[in-house]
């Protein structure tokens, strides 16, 4: 079937952006989600349900499943009205590439719409009903006829397509925790160091604005129960709203390591999503600067959701936690004229901050080395 166009749009309020009123990184990555959803959602609205073991009421419900090639071109401002078009570009036999396309333009000055993102989400389309998520409960996806009517479009389909077949013949399931070795290394209790507000006088204390800074000083956390505005009708959450709850911990992170009010959104590497997190879930985001350039900064960040379990034998009711996506994202700072300024080295005191350096310097090469290209 052809590509299935959505357009989104909508007005920029003071609430869509941070102090020096560029629009935050997270909600245009909430925007583009959902104009991806409903893509998607309607290339899958034909798709016929197997009656062989289906239960009588079962359905087809997308979920997302990777975000791809997230890139942040120019910024949007206050006043400014974006709109984000979304094409489903590719389909394999049980996933589907979503193309986006975010446009801003500033109508009080008559300017022309400007391009600020692109995007690849990947979803894919579950049986609600069919019990344990297993391979069997993900559907077949029609497939899309390139109608080419777009440079932008056609060139996401080939992208799409390359992603796809890397990722069959090599499937890299690693990540590195952003906890791993940090306590025992330390030597002392972390427990709350985390923690927007913590007090130390260690941790904020003024220092020089060049001078290297280690990871501990600028991690962060947010935490938050997961309610009904977070869900779609299946009370899974949208994956729109963990990637803005996901910049938003790493924007904190960014802002303490740079110490700049503009500290922005520039790109978002691949990130899976590897389980859903549901309705009274708690999720948990944690955020640790990896690695920094003269001018850039690479932040992890990893999603937790908690879940309570109860033993039906004792009735003891337990928390229980998972990793629910992880991706790195990188910030640039900016002075007042919108221009591109130096950011602090990164200090590692920990083997831990070492390997997260190691691997951050080695995403940093490879985006060099992809832009020379």
């Amino acid at each position: 079937m052809p590509m299935t166009p959505t357009v989104m749009t909508t007005l920029m309020l003071p609430d869509h952006t941070n102090p020096a009123g560029n629009v935050h990184g997270g909600e245009t990555m909430k925007l583009l989600e959902a104009a991806g959803y409903i893509a998607a959602a309607r290339h899958m609205k034909n798709i016929p349900i197997a009656a062989d073991t289906r239960p009588a009421n079962a359905k087809w419900e997308l979920r997302t499943a990777r975000v791809e090639s997230l890139h942040f071109i120019a910024p949007a401002f206050v006043g400014d009205v974006v709109t984000v078009e979304a094409r489903v570009v590719f389909a394999s036999p049980r996933s589907m590439a979503v193309g986006c396309r975010v446009m801003a333009e500033t109508v009080s000055k008559g300017d022309a719409p400007r391009d600020t993102n692109t995007a690849l989400l990947w979803y894919v389309c579950k049986l609600k009903g069919g019990g344990e998520d297993n391979d069997r409960d993900v559907a077949m996806v029609p497939a899309v006829v390139d109608d080419h009517d777009s440079a932008t479009w056609s060139e996401m389909s080939s992208e799409a397509a390359r992603l796809y077949a890397d990722r069959k013949a090599c499937v890299d399931s690693s990540h590195v925790d952003i906890r791993e070795d940090d306590d025992e290394t330390l030597g002392r209790d972390t427990s709350g160091l985390d923690l927007v507000g913590a007090m130390s006088g260690e941790r904020h204390q003024r220092v020089d604005d060049q001078s290297a800074r280690p990871p501990r000083l600028s991690k962060s956390e947010l935490s938050a129960l997961i309610l009904p505005s977070h869900c779609g009708i299946d009370g899974v959450c949208r994956g729109g709203v963990v990637l803005k709850m996901m910049d938003e911990a790493a924007g904190v992170c960014a802002w303490r390591h740079s110490h700049c009010d503009n500290t922005v959104t520039a790109a978002v590497e691949t990130m899976d999503f590897l389980k859903p997190a549901r309705i009274g879930n708690l999720i948990r985001v944690e955020a640790v600067v990896a690695f920094a350039s003269s001018r850039s900064i690479d932040v992890l960040v990893q999603a937790y959701v908690t879940s309570l379990e109860e033993d039906t034998s004792s009735g003891a009711v337990t928390e229980v936690e998972n990793l629910v996506a992880q991706a790195s994202f990188i910030y640039i700072a900016l002075d007042a004229d919108g221009n591109v300024v130096s950011v602090p080295a990164v200090q590692c005191e920990t083997p831990a901050d070492h390997r997260r350096y190691a691997k951050g310097m080695s995403n940093y090469e490879a985006r060099k080395r992809k832009r020379k290209k």
